[in-house]
């Protein structure tokens, strides 16, 4: 189940707690993304990627190719990558958008 957040309220706590919520946010949504089945990789295997020096833009890609995944091919996961690795707020405001089109709707 895609959980519903607002992306500016991510960018924000992203930054004020160093960074600390984007790497939560970075697994819970590759763990979201798993189970829609858009994900082939495991979320674990992303994140602990995600610290692994080389390793890391591998992890980047296939979280793009899962938000990639999730709009259909509407977004192109070539540019969610480079954006990605350019200005990640921009990245996270693009796939946390694109994740809440798939969110249930709260009771």
């Amino acid at each position: 189940m895609v959980q519903e957040r607002n992306p500016i309220v991510v960018i924000i706590l992203s930054m004020v707690t160093c960074g600390i919520y984007a790497l939560y946010w970075y697994f819970a949504t590759a763990k979201e993304m798993a189970e829609m089945g858009k994900l082939e990789t495991s979320p674990g295997l992303i994140l602990g990627l995600f610290f692994c020096g080389p390793a890391a833009l591998f992890s980047i890609w296939k979280h793009s190719e899962g938000i990639s995944a999730v709009s259909n091919g509407e977004q192109s996961q070539g540019l969610l990558f480079v954006i990605a690795l350019v200005f990640a707020p921009a990245y996270q405001f693009m796939a946390q958008t694109e994740l809440n089109k798939h969110a249930q709707p709260s009771a």
